[in-house]
């Protein structure tokens, strides 16, 4: 049978592996989601061709990268720039996926003798097709294919249903996670098709740039356990079961919030709420978009909750439009943005110091610190962390300018050295952060290679507008994520410079233990009392403690 499927399997595995290394080289990786998933499918399909039908050893596949450069990189010098980088993620695919094969094979063929043996209909359960998918990495359309050489079939429908189980616990679970031990709302399709029925306009967002004191706006739809509610009553603020305090999701026409988005964390603060000179007060803990319509997700300030708690009744009607102020946390906010900034920074430093085979996979923006992933088949040395880390910093001292300006797509995607993450879709226009470079200076001359010394991302996050405010940076982590992904972690700002006291005064603690050991005379060890040594040793174990759980400089630490 195998004998049939030759001339198909060359035929698949030439295709597969040009489209791999085209894929791959323009910066994609095989993964479990999204694009990175059909590429993973596309490679253990071919994979499975060569081993199980041509009779291939693993590490063929990556092998024939060097005969797609050869044939293609006179045309493309990017295929040769990163041959290396490819074959060695397409290997270490190859390497997961052939021990999953070997396994997924025989169960499978147990699995068909089976039937044959009992002379059952030549199905192929979706719980088999499942069990196939979930546990062993076998994607549902290789299951086919496998099925349909035997003259199989599978039970889709019933694959599909045991796949919608598993999405609907997904959204269940996504739907109400706790978030600091308060369930977290979420807005599903039928939510948002609801606001659009009722003539519900999405939130205007134009302000979450800008700073205020105060901004006023008006209540659009409350959102209350998992439905929309017209009013709001003394009893939507608490769990009927527990009496805990209840997330209420309010909708306002327009927002000053900045919601999560980008790798960037939302922004916190307060929505006032004002009814017959009762101030009622909503701390907002976290903001989502859904549609274009932003859910500011909200519980009952502790001063309210006393309020309430002398009130019989309580009822706002929305019929009434109902008056707010939405009042940011920008101090907050200040923190976030140098990270933010500092992310573009670090993504700038690591092309420079690495080439250009690095690529942003993904990143998390919070108050506390910044967190990086890109594409880097090895862990990175010593040195080249500390160049890193000295290039971001230099940035910084320079007190360069952040300038950000919306322009066209098309426009904006022909500037040299502008880096964006691969697979994103971007809006048209679309904003550009520049650091150091006028925008209108870099759009009128875009091909000039003086960009490629600053950094240019398309971005919809806060920033700061000098490089000044991050005041300093400091890495404090540099680690693998998955197979050819690493993540730096760093700080900025006050939180940079306690990392790099910490750092001096346990550098010092190193130097005073490292003299005491040195203060020992070997040839006089019968004269050291036991007192002494204990010391050390106890010493030397508190200093190896701090150095594990301290926030301080990674460079200090390794």
């Amino acid at each position: 049978a195998k004998q049939n499927y030759k001339d198909t399997a060359y035929r698949i595995i030439a295709d597969h592996i040009r489209t791999l290394t085209f894929a791959i080289t323009d910066g994609a990786i095989p993964s479990n989601e999204g694009r990175g998933y059909v590429l993973r499918r596309v490679l253990r399909r071919a994979i499975r061709y060569g081993i199980q039908t041509l009779g291939a050893k693993p590490g063929f596949f990556s092998s024939l990268v060097d005969v797609v450069v050869q044939e293609f990189g006179n045309y493309y010098p990017e295929l040769i720039n990163k041959q290396q980088l490819v074959k060695d993620i397409i290997y270490n695919e190859e390497q997961s996926f052939s021990l999953l094969l070997t396994r997924g094979i025989k169960y499978f063929n147990d699995i068909i003798n089976n039937i044959i043996t009992h002379k059952q209909d030549y199905i192929i359960s979706g719980e088999t097709a499942f069990y196939l998918y979930d546990s062993l990495g076998f994607p549902i359309d290789l299951t086919q294919l496998m099925a349909k050489e035997r003259n199989f079939q599978v039970n889709m429908l019933e694959f599909n249903q045991l796949m919608n189980i598993q999405k609907e616990r997904g959204r269940l679970v996504t739907k109400n996670k706790r978030l600091n031990g308060i369930t977290n709302l979420a807005l599903d399709v039928d939510d948002i098709s609801y606001l659009q029925k009722n003539n519900i306009l999405p939130t205007i967002d134009i302000e979450k740039y800008n700073y205020h004191s105060d901004y006023v706006t008006k209540i659009a739809k409350i959102y209350n356990k998992n439905k929309y509610i017209t009013t709001l009553n003394k009893s939507d603020f608490f769990d009927s079961d527990s009496n805990n305090l209840q997330t209420i999701g309010l909708i306002l026409q327009s927002t000053p919030f900045y919601y999560e988005s980008g790798g960037q964390i939302s922004d916190t603060g307060i929505i006032e709420l004002i009814d017959n000179n009762n101030k009622l007060i909503f701390d907002v803990v976290d903001v989502q978009i859904y549609g274009g319509y932003i859910l500011h997700l909200c519980v009952l300030n502790e001063e309210s909750v006393q309020l309430l708690n002398t009130l019989n009744e309580f009822n706002f009607d929305l019929k009434d439009n109902i008056i707010v102020n939405a009042i940011v946390d920008y101090k907050r906010r200040r923190k976030i943005a140098p990270n933010h900034t500092m992310t573009h920074v670090l993504n700038y430093a690591l092309r420079k110091v690495l080439a250009t085979d690095v690529d942003q996979k993904g990143s998390q923006v919070t108050e506390e610190k910044l967190r990086f992933d890109f594409s880097l088949n090895r862990g990175m040395q010593l040195n080249e962390v500390e160049q890193v880390e000295s290039l971001v910093n230099e940035v910084i001292k320079k007190e360069q300018v952040v300038y950000n300006e919306v322009l066209p797509l098309k426009q904006a995607q022909s500037i040299n050295g502008l880096r964006a993450v691969f697979g994103e879709v971007y809006p048209d226009p679309v904003r550009v952060i520049s650091v150091g470079a006028k925008i209108d200076e870099v759009s009128s001359n875009p091909d000039s290679v003086e960009w490629l010394n600053h950094s240019l991302e398309f971005c919809g996050g806060t920033h700061i507008s000098n490089t000044k405010e991050a005041e300093a940076f400091v890495v404090l982590e540099e680690t693998a994520v998955a197979k050819g992904i690493r993540r730096i972690s760093a700080v900025t700002g006050e939180e940079a410079k306690a990392a790099i006291i910490l750092s001096n005064e346990i550098t010092i603690d190193i130097s005073s233990s490292v003299n005491n050991i040195n203060n020992i005379d070997i040839n006089k060890l019968d004269e050291v009392n036991e007192k002494q040594l204990d010391n050390l040793e106890s010493s030397i174990t508190n200093l190896r403690a701090k150095l594990e759980e301290s926030t301080i400089s990674y460079i200090i630490k390794t």
